[in-house]
């Protein structure tokens, strides 16, 4: 039995879905736009008070990949704008034209206030893709298979958990 996607966890409970074997487009499907856009708004609101509470060494800390934060929130960010603009293509039928940034790496000494307004200009596109409606033609991601346009929307809450979860890592590491 599926979880219930709620707006505090939806997010994360998308992203457990899907590394269970659970296709993205499957969820996508079974939402509400509604529920898909409180997924990404919880991940959203993850990553602005992740941010907000990060000093700048902490913002420039890295993995043993050496991905920082800076870099997996700048990352997250282009991948939004990607799939925002697969998304509008989607819903009006058209073939998207866009090259998706898999594994770019965000800018390594971008500033926290121009992750924070990017993060803006996200919250921005999201509130413009409430009105996208189910079904209409895929696209396929790499990893995730054929998406439509609200499965684009889903994937950025999906994708900003996983970050969130990576950065998270990052910063708890000594």
């Amino acid at each position: 039995m599926a979880m219930r996607f709620s707006a505090a966890t939806a997010a994360a409970t998308a992203l457990d879905e899907v590394r269970a074997g659970v296709r993205l487009l499957s969820i996508a499907r079974g939402r509400s736009m509604e529920e898909i856009a409180g997924a990404v708004r919880d991940a959203k609101t993850g990553l602005r008070l992740g941010l907000a509470s990060l000093g700048e060494d902490e913002l420039r800390k890295a993995d043993a990949d050496g991905w920082s934060v800076a870099m997996i929130v700048g990352h997250a960010l282009a991948m939004d704008e990607a799939a925002h603009l697969i998304a509008r293509s989607l819903a009006l039928g058209r073939a998207p034209e866009v090259e998706v940034p898999y594994d770019r790496a965000g800018e390594s000494k971008v500033a926290k206030a121009d992750l924070l307004r990017r993060l803006d200009a996200a919250e921005a596109r999201l509130a413009e893709a409430t009105v996208l409606a189910a079904g209409g033609p895929t696209f396929a991601h790499r990893d995730l298979g054929p998406l439509d346009a609200r499965g684009w929307i889903l994937f950025i809450g999906v994708h900003d958990a996983m970050h969130l979860h990576q950065a998270a890592d990052i910063v708890r590491a000594r």
